[in-house]
């Protein structure tokens, strides 16, 4: 990174870097969470702190970045909030825990073996045999510490969908821009084990950047939340590891990448949805078939083939 660009950021770090200044903040953003902006006075007796001289300090300091002035006033800026979360969640703290696990009813991917939920320092999906990991997300040491990590992780799961659906269909909720999607071909070792990688993130401040697969893209794009809801389709039946569409490129076929041209098959609540997706992750094609209780038939959608009776590419024919 650019020396100017450390160096700055350093100086912002520094300012956080003092008892009494970090204690000064952390009772305007309390106030600020339940009752409203503090007075210059009301400030100075949350953080009890005696000295004006001292307090308009370190208040001056904060000034620079976390703390703003209107109307006689004193309100957290943008950096203040991003920094609230972690401070009060634990997250930045040094914590002597035990690692936990708790198995899951779901088999790896890639070996067979069973998944399990964990907790060491990080909250991870991942497998007790291979160790290959296909879900993570930041969690407090408390909550880490006391969860059932079962339970925990299905809700996780239903929190970053509705995160991503957030994100690409409205707003970011950090800072308020509009979300993208980066298709790209999967560099080695990537977080998605898949060839193909599509990339949600905020335009803006890059909130939201994780890989996902093709197949964990359709779980949050809008089009095909609008679509699953309009035909009666629940995308919630399981979570997103235990979908085989989500964790490789079996069902994903990519016809073009300049531009993007990919075909999705997802099988979910009973049904084969068939989806095409284009530049910038757009849904540009959305169809679906009944299943009748049987399973699809993997050789002939793998083959590039659509099974007896359902029409071309990308076109199931089927009304639900």
């Amino acid at each position: 990174m650019d020396e100017d660009v450390v160096a700055e950021y350093a100086d912002v770090f520094a300012a956080l870097a003092d008892d009494t200044r970090l204690d000064i903040l952390l009772s305007i953003m309390e106030a600020a969470s339940y009752r409203g902006p503090l007075s210059y006075s009301e400030a100075m007796a949350a953080a009890d702190v005696e000295d004006s001289g001292k307090f308009n300090y370190h208040l001056g300091k904060l000034q620079e970045n976390f703390v703003y002035e209107f109307d006689g006033e004193y309100y957290p800026t943008t950096a203040a909030w991003d920094l609230y979360t972690p401070l009060l969640s634990g997250r930045l703290r040094d914590n002597d825990l035990e690692p936990r696990a708790a198995p899951l009813d779901v088999p790896c991917m890639a070996c067979g073996r069973r998944l399990e939920a964990s907790y060491d320092y990080e909250f991870t999906v991942r497998c007790t045999d291979c160790e290959r990991v296909v879900f993570g997300s930041p969690v407090g040491p408390e909550v880490g510490a006391e969860a059932d990590l079962a339970a925990l992780a299905r809700e996780l799961d239903r929190t970053d969908r509705q995160f991503g659906r957030l994100l690409l269909g409205e707003r970011c909720i950090s800072c308020g821009g509009e979300g993208t999607v980066t298709l790209t071909p999967s560099p080695p070792h990537a977080w998605a084990p898949t060839a193909t990688t599509a990339i949600t993130a905020c335009e803006t401040c890059g909130e939201g950047f994780q890989p996902r697969s093709i197949g964990q893209l359709l779980l949050v794009h809008p089009a095909v939340v609008e679509y699953a809801e309009e035909h009666g389709i629940d995308l919630e039946e399981r979570p997103q590891w235990a979908y085989q569409w989500c964790r490789d490129d079996t069902w994903t076929t990519v016809h073009a990448e300049d531009p993007w041209e990919i075909e999705q098959w997802a099988y979910v609540d009973g049904c084969r949805l068939v989806a095409e997706i284009g530049e910038g992750g757009e849904v540009t094609l959305l169809d679906h078939a009944r299943l009748d209780g049987k399973a699809g038939s993997r050789r002939s959608v793998a083959a590039g083939g659509i099974p007896s009776g359902e029409g071309p590419r990308g076109r199931v024919g089927y009304e639900s």
